[in-house]
């Protein structure tokens, strides 16, 4: 008896998911996917027809509703093989792909080397100066840990001491400072500022004079650091740039 009922109640669900798929196969809209089990409704549909199985895959999921990883707003996501659709409601298009590969990239990428990771006053700075070296016809410059080190050291020195010099504190040169910081140079050069209180005063001020520009526009530079220290007290605003080619 209870064999049969199990068995009874077994007809019923299948022909209940039956009665379900053929709702959806016929509904204007809409299609069922017997390869994976999955509805695909308009507009997710309107937009996997327009590439099909090659560019997006079968379905893989039901639709849901999911906080995007860019704004942090919901949306409603239907997942394929290749691909996430998301249905932004008052934008063009209104159905749009997830930014699949930047998630997958930031989830695998090795953390970035804090040494190498620049102040935004720096990153200005290294912007700036490739701006005129492009301009110029030259190969930008690539920022080096070393010249940073050395680069962030003069800056605090010269806020520590108010020694506004090339010369170190200690009677350290920029050879010095650079080798100390484990770069071995071929050639090297530096540019100093202070009391300019942006990236843009200083480039300004290093563009206008010959020796700096010179330093900036060499040729044969291949690398750069940049230090920056911000102090209330002396000239507010400590400024160092290293260059220089192994």
């Amino acid at each position: 008896m209870a064999r049969r009922f199990a068995l009874g109640l077994l007809a019923l669900v299948v022909l209940g998911t039956t009665f379900a798929v053929q709702q959806a196969r016929a509904t204007p809209g809409s299609r069922f996917f017997p390869q994976t089990g999955y509805i695909v409704r308009d507009p997710f549909l309107a937009t996997w027809q327009r590439g099909g199985v090659e560019l997006f895959g079968y379905p893989i999921s039901p639709e849901l509703q999911e906080h995007n990883r860019s704004d942090g707003k919901l949306y409603t996501v239907q997942y394929f093989e290749r691909a996430r659709l998301e249905l932004h409601p008052g934008e063009q298009p209104e159905v749009q792909l997830g930014l699949l590969g930047r998630e997958l990239y930031r989830a695998s990428a090795p953390p970035p080397d804090p040494r190498t990771m620049l102040s935004a006053e720096a990153d200005r700075i290294v912007e700036l100066l490739n701006a005129e070296r492009v301009a110029a016809g030259l190969a930008p410059l690539r920022v080096a840990v070393e010249l940073n080190l050395a680069a962030e050291e003069h800056s605090r020195d010269m806020a520590d001491s108010g020694l506004i010099s090339h010369t170190g504190s200690d009677g350290s040169s920029i050879m010095q400072r650079i080798s100390d910081a484990g770069y071995a140079w071929a050639r090297c050069g530096e540019n100093i500022a202070v009391g300019q209180r942006s990236p843009e005063e200083a480039m300004a001020f290093w563009m206008s004079s010959p020796p700096h520009r010179a330093n900036i526009l060499d040729p044969q530079m291949q690398e750069v650091g940049v230090g920056y220290m911000r102090q209330d007290a002396g000239f507010g605003h400590y400024w160092t740039i290293n260059l220089g080619a192994r």
